[in-house]
Formats: C-alpha cells, sequence, structure tokens
C-alpha cells in the first residue's frame, strides 16, 4: 500500500494546521500562562504556583484543550506523528510562558512554591497522558507505512498498545525511556533558565523514545512500544522533578537557597510544562530515529544473509 497523494488542496491543509498551531493556537496557550503572576505583581509564576491559583486551573484546562484539539486534528489527516508535532508546538508556547523555578523561588522570597510546582506536576502529567491519547484516538492512517506502524493509530491501534503494557518488552523499554530520558535531562538541564530547560525536556523525550525502542527490543526484537510508554516516562520525570527538593532538602528557605545558587537536581530545574512540550516535541523524534536504525540494521543483516544464500525470515 502507498502513501496518499499529496495534492495541493492536502498540502495547503497540512501547513494550515502546522501553522495554526504555530501561530495561532500557541499563542493563545501562551497568553493564558502568561497571565499568571506572582504575588509580588511579576510573571515569575506558573499556573498553580502563582498569585490566583484558581485562574491556574483554567489556564491549564485551556491548554489542554488546546493540545488536544491540535494533536486530534492534526493527527486525523495526517498520522500520530504529525499530530504529536503539532500538539508539541502549543505546548510549547505555554511552557515558554511559564516561569523559571529559581525566578518563581526568588519572588516568593521562599521555597514554598515549590509544593505548587509539584501539584503541577502530577495534573500537567495526566494531561500530557490524556493529550497523546486524544491525538492517537483521532489518527488516522489512510495507507499503512512505516509510521502507522510504528505508532499506533485509532481505537484499535491504541487498545492494543494499551494491552501490550503489561509485557516483559513494555517493561523493558519503560526502564529504558526512564534511564536515557533521565541521562540526556540531567546532561542538557545545566541551568533552570527557559531555553536550557525547554530543550532539556525535548532531549528528554528524544531519549526517552530511543530508550523505548531499544529496551523493549532487548527483551522482544518484535515488540515496538508505543508513545505511551515513553510519554508515560516523561510524566514520571516531571512528578519525580518537582517533588526531589520537597523530599532531600530541610525546608522552604534551604530549597531557595539552592534555587538561587543554581544547585538544584538538574530535573528540578525544567518546569510541569517544559516536561509536557517536551514529551509531545520529544517522544516521536526519538521513536522514529531508533526505529531507523533498527530497520536499517534488519535491512543489512536480510541482504547479508541472502548474499551468503541463507533465505532472509519474514518480518511482520
Amino acid at each position: 500500500m502507498t502513501e496518499p497523494k499529496q495534492t495541493p488542496a492536502r498540502l495547503a491543509l497540512r501547513w494550515t494546521l502546522t501553522l495554526g498551531a504555530l501561530f495561532v493556537m500557541g499563542p493563545v496557550a501562551g497568553m493564558a500562562v502568561h497571565a499568571m503572576k506572582a504575588p509580588d505583581g511579576t510573571h515569575n509564576a506558573s499556573p498553580l504556583a502563582s498569585g490566583s491559583p484558581g485562574a491556574g486551573v483554567l489556564a491549564l484546562a485551556l491548554v489542554a484543550g488546546l493540545t488536544a484539539l491540535v494533536g486530534a486534528a492534526s493527527g486525523r489527516f495526517f498520522g500520530p506523528r504529525i499530530g504529536l508535532r503539532n500538539a508539541g508546538f502549543v505546548a510549547a508556547w505555554a511552557a515558554w510562558s511559564s516561569g523559571e523555578v529559581h525566578e518563581i523561588l526568588r519572588s516568593a522570597r521562599s521555597g514554598g512554591p515549590m509544593s505548587g510546582i509539584a501539584i503541577e506536576a502530577a495534573v500537567v502529567a495526566v494531561l500530557l497522558i490524556a493529550a497523546t491519547v486524544a491525538t492517537l484516538l483521532a489518527s488516522r492512517a489512510p495507507a499503512e507505512t512505516a509510521e502507522t506502524r510504528e505508532l499506533p493509530v485509532g481505537p484499535d491501534g491504541l487498545t492494543r498498545a494499551l494491552r501490550s503494557m503489561g509485557s516483559v518488552a513494555a517493561l523493558a523499554g519503560l526502564v529504558g525511556a526512564l534511564g536515557l530520558g533521565y541521562a540526556l535531562a540531567w546532561l542538557v538541564a545545566l541551568e533552570s533558565l527557559k531555553g536550557q530547560a525547554v530543550f532539556a525536556a525535548i532531549f528528554a523525550g528524544i531519549g526517552a523514545g530511543v530508550g523505548a525502542r531499544l529496551g523493549a527490543a532487548l527483551a522482544d526484537s518484535g515488540h515496538q512500544p508505543a508513545p505511551l510508554l515513553p510519554v508515560l516516562a516523561i510524566a514520571l520525570l516531571a512528578i519525580a522533578g518537582s517533588i526531589l527538593p520537597l523530599a532531600t532538602l530541610s525546608g522552604p528557605d534551604a530549597i531557595l537557597s539552592h534555587a538561587l545558587a543554581g544547585t538544584l537536581h538538574p530535573l528540578s530545574r525544567v518546569m510541569p510544562l517544559d516536561w509536557m512540550a517536551g514529551g509531545l516535541l520529544g517522544v516521536p523524534i526519538g521513536l522514529g530515529w531508533a526505529g531507523a536504525m533498527m530497520d536499517s540494521q534488519s535491512h543489512a543483516e536480510a541482504a547479508k544473509a541472502e548474499s551468503a544464500g541463507v533465505p532472509a525470515t519474514n518480518r511482520s
């Protein structure tokens, strides 16, 4: 089966959805988050670590709705990878408009807002998984391609993916996703500056995608992990990063001192919405890279076997 022909109308729709995510839906989400203010009147805040948590809940709801809508609409016409990418563009605007952790704590003159950030991380983790599910549920594939074999589409594909998550291969994939995602976030998040934090989350998403694919393959060479697996890993890293200062430091004053000195754990320098954007943007890239590498290796082994006169086994 071949991929659908890229007619002018279809190409125009693809660019409309992409540019709409980048320059319409994304800025709306960003403005909702940017409207949050700290008690001192500055914008050093995040939705649930601000002077008005009630408004922050509404801002998160708007971000989640726009992210899921863009992901579902894009996935419906162009598959799950573009759906997740465009959803990530919306989340990235929201992430970029959120405060930096050291500035949030500096404005509060206390480590107290870290509790609000931890609650926000748990909420955003759920929203990240929900946006991924919405995108995959709405996605359709007019033809079987490498992408649709790698990423499940529609209710049937998602159901199969969920059932496979209880397997040994899925557990190995989750461990790989957590390990490689953590390592890349730790390497990139040298400071809590917004650019570093967002890119740390994106690299963590890429690492989670690669780690999930490679970890699952080590346990079962035929297993292809669904995006939900590395996305779950990113959600867990987001929660862990926000809880670490509360669990390991001796109170708000110690948290503030470490934040101002730049010695918070690297995971704790990444804000919850940064993780959401990183998961949506990075995971499909990581899965695609790992899949391409493994497919190239399989083709090379098959060609070598055929040249030696050994019939290659059929691959599904």
